[in-house]
This record gives C-alpha cells, sequence and structure tokens, in this order.
C-alpha cells in the first residue's frame, strides 16, 4: 500500500447528518416511523397531544402538561409507538420531578431506563431532574447506565491529543474502528469484494510506522475512505483542524471537468487579481488534476462519484495548514496564465450562509433557499413568509447549497407546500443477534416502512414548485428531495444531490478524534435507492465554466422559464 503525503491531506468536509430531535419537550408534528396508515392516525392525535402538553411544559404550567400525558401513557395505542411512548414516559418524569412529586418522577425514570433508554449524562444535567438526584435509588440508576455504556464506548479509549499518541492508542483506535464498522456499518452490500479483515490487516503496519497523531488520523481517513459512504468518515482532533484543514478565501469547483475559482472572499485577493472565473491548472507545480487524485480524494468519504467530486473538489483541494501558502497556476478567459500565491487564512465553512432566505422574482415567482436543517427555527420565516407565498404564481425552493441536519425540519417544510399526505423514506438498519450467528443463520435486518406526513395549517401552498438540486445536496435535504419527488409535487431542476444519507454512530477515538460510522440505509419509499446515486433531477441543469465567468444562475434561468412556459 503506498505511504499517503500525509502534510497534505485533509480531513472530510463535516456534513450534518441527519439527526432525530432530542428526546424532551419537542413539538413533534411529524413523528416518527411507523407502520401502516391507521397507525399513522393513532400516531398523529397521540402527536398532537403531546405537542400540546409540550408547548403547556413550555409556558410553565407543569401540572396541565402532566395530566396530558398521564392519559397519553394510559391509552393502549401508545405502548405500539415506541420512541413515541418513550418520549413520553422522560417528559412524565421530568413533570412529576418538576412537581416535587418525586418517587413518581424515579419510577418513571426507571420506566425510561427499562424501555430502553441509556443516556446517563443526559439525565445527570438535565435541570428538571435535579430535584431527585439525592433520592434513594439514583445513584444505582446512574451507575447501571454507566456500566451499559461503557460496554459500547469506556474511558480507556478516550485519551487526550498529543502530538503523537502512544502505539498503544494507535492500535486500540485502529481496532475500535474496525469492530464498530464490522457491526454496524450498514451498506457492505454494496461493497462485494471489500475484505474488511484483510484491510485490518494491511493497514496495520503503516499504523505502526506514523510518527505523529496527524499521520496517524490521515492512515484512518484513507481506510474509512475505503468503505465509499459520505456518512462514514474520520474528523480530526480539534488541535489538528488549523494545520490539516484552513483554506485560502477561494472557493473552488470542477465545471466541465475543469477546476474553477467560482466565489472569491477577500476584497484584497480581488484587488490583486483573483477574480471569478480562473482556471486552476496547478497547485504547489503539480497539474490540478493530479494533485487532486494523489493527495486529496485518497482520504474523501463519499457514496457516489459526483459527490466525491464536491469534497475533493471543493470542500478539500486547497486546504493545508493555516497561515502557509498555495501556489497556483491560473488561466483566464483568454488563456493567460498567472502564479498566485494565496494564505490559508479560513477554518470551517468557506461562506456563511443565512439558513433561509425568501424574495420575488419575475413573473411573480417566489424564491426560497433552505440552506440547512440543522435548526427547527428555519420552520418559522418560511411559515411567516406563506402568505406572500401563496400571492405568488409559483414557488422555487432552493436546496442546492444544502447539506443536511434533521430530517424532520425539511418535511414540515414540505407539509406547508400540500394539501395531501406524503410518505417520508423507509429505512432499514442491521439487526445482529448472537445466538443466530452461532446456530449459522443469516444476519437479519430491522426494516421501518415510510412515515405517513400530514398538510400543516388550514391554507396549504397547492401552485406549481420547482425544487433546485444540486451535489453539494447532502443528507437529510436528500430525504426532503427523496419526499419531494415521491409526492410528485413538482420538477426538479439542476444536477442529482450528493447521494449520502443515514444515521451516523459517532464515537471518540484515541488522540480526540471522532469516527461516524452509517447504521441506516434510507430509501425511497417505494425501496428504490437514492444512496449511492443521488436523487435525479427531471431537467437536468449542468453549470458551466462560462457561467461562472458571466455571473449567470443558468439552474435559476431554467426553473424560471420553465414557469414562464406554463402560463
Amino acid at each position: 500500500m503506498p505511504r499517503p503525503q500525509y502534510s497534505l491531506v485533509v480531513a472530510n468536509g463535516v456534513l450534518a447528518s441527519h439527526r432525530y430531535a432530542s428526546m424532551k419537550r419537542r413539538d413533534h408534528t411529524i413523528g416518527h416511523p411507523h407502520r401502516g396508515t391507521s397507525r399513522s392516525n393513532i400516531e398523529a392525535r397521540v402527536e398532537a397531544k403531546n405537542a400540546e402538553a409540550t408547548r403547556l411544559f413550555q409556558a410553565n404550567h407543569i401540572k396541565k402538561a402532566v395530566t396530558i400525558w398521564e392519559e397519553l401513557l394510559a391509552a393502549s395505542p401508545v405502548l405500539h409507538l415506541g420512541d413515541v411512548q418513550l418520549g413520553i414516559l422522560y417528559n412524565l418524569a421530568c413533570g412529576y420531578s418538576r412537581l416535587r412529586m418525586l418517587k413518581k418522577s424515579m419510577s418513571k425514570l426507571e420506566d425510561v431506563v427499562a424501555a430502553g433508554y441509556c443516556g446517563h449524562e443526559r439525565i445527570q444535567e438535565d435541570p428538571d431532574f435535579a430535584n431527585i438526584h439525592g433520592l434513594p435509588g439514583y445513584e444505582e440508576l446512574i451507575e447501571r447506565l454507566r456500566i451499559q455504556q461503557a460496554i459500547w464506548d469506556g474511558a480507556a479509549l478516550k485519551t487526550p491529543f498529543r502530538e503523537n499518541v502512544s502505539t498503544e492508542e494507535k492500535v486500540a483506535g485502529l481496532s475500535k474502528l474496525w469492530s464498530e464498522v464490522k457491526f454496524n456499518f450498514a451498506w457492505f452490500e454494496r461493497l462485494p469484494d471489500l475484505d474488511w479483515d484483510s484491510l485490518y490487516m494491511n493497514y496495520l503496519p503503516d499504523i505502526l510506522k506514523t510518527t505523529s497523531t496527524l499521520e496517524y488520523y490521515c492512515l484512518l481517513q484513507q481506510m474509512c475512505a475505503s468503505l465509499q459512504d459520505g456518512h462514514t468518515c474520520i474528523h480530526l482532533p480539534k488541535e489538528l483542524v488549523d494545520r490539516a484543514c484552513s483554506k485560502p478565501p477561494v472557493r473552488t469547483r470542477l465545471l466541465e471537468d475543469k477546476v474553477a475559482i467560482v466565489e472569491v472572499l477577500d476584497e484584497d485577493l480581488r484587488q490583486d487579481g483573483i477574480t471569478v472565473g480562473l482556471e486552476v491548472l496547478e497547485i504547489d507545480c503539480v497539474p490540478v488534476k493530479e494533485y487532486a487524485a494523489q493527495k486529496v480524494a485518497p482520504y474523501q468519504s463519499a457514496s457516489t462519484r459526483q459527490g466525491l467530486e464536491v469534497k475533493t473538489y471543493e470542500y478539500s483541494l486547497l486546504a493545508g495548514a493555516r497561515n502557509t501558502p498555495v501556489e497556483l497556476l491560473l488561466q483566464d478567459a483568454r488563456g493567460n496564465h498567472y502564479r498566485k500565491s494565496l494564505a490559508r487564512t479560513l477554518n470551517g465553512p468557506q461562506r456563511h450562509r443565512e439558513p433561509f432566505t425568501f424574495e420575488i422574482l419575475s413573473g411573480k415567482v417566489a424564491y426560497v433557499a433552505l440552506n440547512a436543517f440543522d435548526e427547527e427555527t428555519i420552520v418559522d420565516p418560511f411559515a411567516c413568509a406563506l402568505d406572500s407565498i401563496r400571492g405568488s404564481g409559483g414557488l422555487i425552493v432552493d436546496i442546492r447549497e444544502n447539506d443536511g441536519g434533521s430530517s424532520s425540519v425539511g418535511w414540515m417544510i414540505l407539509s406547508y407546500l400540500t394539501d395531501k399526505p406524503f410518505w417520508s423514506t423507509k429505512w432499514r438498519t442491521r439487526d445482529y443477534r448472537p445466538a443466530y450467528r452461532a446456530w449459522k443463520r443469516g444476519e437479519r435486518w430491522h426494516e421501518e416502512p415510510p412515515q405517513e406526513l400530514r398538510p400543516h395549517g388550514s391554507k396549504p401552498f397547492t401552485k406549481p414548485v420547482v425544487l433546485l438540486t444540486s451535489p453539494r445536496t447532502y443528507s437529510a435535504a436528500e430525504d426532503f428531495a427523496v419526499a419531494f419527488d415521491a409526492m410528485g409535487r413538482g420538477k426538479i431542476i439542476g444536477e442529482a444531490t450528493g447521494g449520502s444519507s443515514g444515521q451516523p454512530l459517532i464515537f471518540p477515538l484515541p488522540g480526540g478524534g471522532t469516527a461516524w460510522i452509517c447504521t441506516k440505509q434510507d430509501k425511497y419509499p417505494d425501496g428504490r435507492d437514492f444512496v449511492g446515486v443521488g436523487v435525479q433531477p427531471s431537467i437536468r441543469v449542468v453549470p458551466t465554466l462560462d457561467d461562472a465567468r458571466a455571473g449567470r444562475d443558468t439552474v435559476l434561468e431554467v426553473a424560471l422559464a420553465w414557469f414562464r412556459l406554463r402560463r
């Protein structure tokens, strides 16, 4: 196995995974996966009552909220709703504690644990449980949960950062990654030729030869990239981010198989002749494609070709040590060449994007950019804009720069855009049973069908809608695109999405880094794949280098033309 060039390796872009909302006191208007329409009707009623109790709790009407939760818990259908029941139990334990009904609070907390919850840190940190900290049985309950968690995530591997962690830590971290992938990774079926055990053995000698923590983590990144999944990756310790992930204040992109600057974020650079549309020919005297293939791409975790191109040519191409220069050979539209040295001065996201933007475009077409699904607060500005959107002739929803967050946030937005029920993604996860393996029986899967989602409000927007997507559309934003596509709500215009979604298992590694492993296969409601493929557009529009140079958004132009043709 060739030795990588560690000094130029960067961490994978931190792309948000889609998460379930936290269990306590959240307004679950969408809910969790269920089986069948009749269950959906039951769950919808339970969720509505739960949301009412949530609002009362937040308004400090604790007793009224507790009464509702008690009534819900006494209703037999709740016993079959899994996570919904667990959330009600937790909320009720909190309510009893706030009302100083301490024995009842402890009893319900025991029920929460018996139902499968094991988050002892959250219980300890939750201020609503402050009243029961000294009760008999509380410390014993917490200790049981600590022991249970330590089986999977013991403190021994959570070692602090050092410039060169010990050989024992390196081997332990490699082994932890190997074992967690072996038991939890959801997509081995897409890698029939991968021998994970052999890969572990092949990497072990190189791991032993590493002389720094950065070198060690770069090898872990390379190993993880072999799983070809965008939600399975390694993140560097925070102490190494400046040394490996800093970038100059420009954004690059692969356009028509050429690497071009598509955004300049620094006025001094613009004054120095660094402009949008310049083609990058070389990086540090190495042809740009060769540089990307050798020093960047091997460390990027991606599920699709388009996802790999985004991570390689946009997120990581120019990354390196902070304040160190990167030398570029650039070519303008006339063929003139320039050599420029750019300092790496930025860390983290290269451009701040507002989560929500709204405007009315020509032809009375409403335009909404949803640039993140990581905060439920995005729903409120969208709801506030609905009156203006209703007065338009149609709506363009732009998720080209949305790399994910919480799926329920996106589905809530969709619930304002229809007067009919629609469906979420379906999913499955491995159901490993040790005794079955001993009996030579194959591994099972736990499957959940798509969730029926309901329209929100009395005045849904039912006029034409167009969705704009790109390879930067990722994770929970893809779940949004899947639901939009499956409900037949309108045209998808642009490029295929990044093709990666799923629930990552996140755990620490020695030296302060973390690993993500995708534990869940998400699919269309009818079972079609989009992970490893991408959600495909109805009308494919691929931006060109000339578009970038002209400052032209051809994807948006095609969307507006589609609305004009409908008149």
